[in-house]
């Protein structure tokens, strides 16, 4: 008899032969599947280990992040604890407008961290999870195998069997290191194990995370129901609607549904914002990477939840500003901001709320809303001053645009208890543009008779 080693990084496979028979070929096909399969677990066990590498890694980085997050979630406890003793006195507005502002300095730090530490942690903990799935997938999935095919193995192992007594190969020992390499696999193999304990201290840290983010809105909470006295955040008529009390007849052609969480967002921001004059005029500071990016979204959305605040939208309109924060930190107002064709095209993005010009202070903004993204041809362009007088096509579109603005101002405020005729009749005479209120009031009315669409209105 020969005992033959064979050397392989998982394991030593011994195996025995009786020389004195030949050795056949289904043998040689045998051993040879069963070395594949510890070329298939001796892989794994490499993945295996470099996935449990990663996976420690940024544990490590979740324990850190834990320890360097205490401060804000302690912060963030003492503001809440703070604001409800001010806020239990009436008598002590000073004391919550003075403690309003270190909230806001707080959020600010908070999100200025949330950017630097948080969303980073996140998107390293959602690759690892891919990582774990697609390792899960391929070694514990349907399609997973030890490295050769079932079927054609099975049928190589019963040939041997079956030819046992011409085999040179001892099947008896063939057998015993098979077993042995089972036994191994079941100690090196942690599959579903394998993110355990991670999974449980991340779910643990977000959860802080979560519950901290939920003080500061309790705070908002704290702060709104003490510093509206004017009830300018009420929205009582929008919540009739989310709960289905609301007379149908009246309602508006909202452009954010009722009972959409973006709306009680606002409400607390906009409530934990009001100071010792009332409400605050609003100026929309952006990042100069979302003018870059043509992203005015969130301005937009803004504005469209003003729907729901019918006290809040007479407030808003022709009061608003917008600032430009650059990468440094300064601020671009919208004087900076003349010539700069991206800045311009930028304003115009607002335009996807149609009437988005009657909220803005600045006579630029306005008109960069309007015309901002225009080519105008030059061969039709009549200098004057610091404006421009067009002709043909290009003043025909500028006019369409100011009606539509007007039109929808008309749609936007039907049945807020609001009146944006006399605004519209500002525009229209600052424009000098041959638009007419009655004009606008007549095709408003008109429209409404015969049903406005909402594909009308909503972009």
């Amino acid at each position: 008899m020969e005992v033959v080693k064979i050397a392989h990084p998982l394991r030593e496979i011994t195996l025995t032969y009786d020389r004195s028979k030949p050795e056949l070929e289904c043998e040689k096909e045998l051993v040879e599947m069963l070395v594949l399969k510890h070329d298939y677990w001796r892989k794994l066990q490499l993945e295996q280990s470099k996935l449990a590498y990663d996976i420690g890694e940024v544990e490590s980085e979740v324990d850190l992040e834990g320890i360097r997050f205490s401060a804000m979630e302690a912060a963030m406890l003492q503001k809440h604890q703070e604001k409800k003793i001010y806020a239990s006195d009436k008598k002590k507005k000073d004391l919550v407008i003075e403690a309003r502002e270190g909230f806001f300095n707080l959020l600010g730090k908070m999100a200025t961290e949330h950017n630097t530490f948080i969303t980073p942690l996140q998107k390293k903990s959602a690759a690892l999870g891919k990582e774990v799935y697609e390792f899960l997938e391929k070694h514990g999935g349907e399609n997973s195998n030890d490295g050769v095919d079932y079927d054609e193995y099975t049928n190589k192992d019963l040939k041997v069997a079956r030819h046992e007594a011409s085999c040179s190969l001892d099947s008896l020992k063939y057998d015993d290191e098979h077993e042995a390499l089972i036994e191994l696999v079941d100690k090196i193999w942690i599959g579903e194990e394998i993110l355990k304990d991670y999974v449980l201290k991340y779910r643990a840290y977000n959860n802080r995370m979560v519950a901290t983010y939920a003080l500061s809105e309790e705070i908002k909470a704290i702060l709104t129901n003490y510093l509206d006295n004017e009830d300018i955040l009420n929205c009582s008529i929008s919540e009739s609607y989310a709960n289905g009390t609301g007379d149908i007849t009246k309602k508006l052609f909202y452009m954010i549904p009722p009972g959409d969480p973006k709306i009680r967002a606002a409400k607390l921001m906009y409530g934990a914002g009001i100071g010792n004059q009332g409400f605050p005029q609003i100026t929309f500071n952006i990042s100069v990477e979302d003018v870059r990016k043509l992203n005015a979204g969130g301005i937009v959305e803004q504005l469209a939840i003003l729907q729901h605040f019918p006290a809040l939208l007479e407030k808003f309109v022709f009061t608003c500003s917008v600032n430009v924060t650059k990468e440094d930190g300064t601020l671009l107002k919208i004087e900076d901001l003349r010539g700069n064709q991206i800045a311009m095209e930028w304003f115009s993005k607002l335009r996807n709320l149609p009437c988005s010009l009657f909220f803005f202070e600045s006579r630029d903004a306005r008109a960069y809303i309007q015309i901002g993204e225009m080519k105008f041809d030059q061969s039709v362009v009549d200098k004057k001053g610091d404006g421009i007088r067009l002709s043909g096509e290009d003043f025909q579109e500028v006019c369409q645009r100011l009606y539509d603005a007007c039109h929808f101002f008309m749609v936007f405020c039907h049945n807020t208890g609001f009146d944006p005729i006399p605004y519209i009749d500002s525009i229209l005479v600052e424009s000098g543009l041959p638009i007419t209120l009655e004009e606008v009031i007549a095709d408003f009315k008109e429209d409404l008779a015969n049903g406005i669409k909402p594909s009308y209105f909503i972009q």
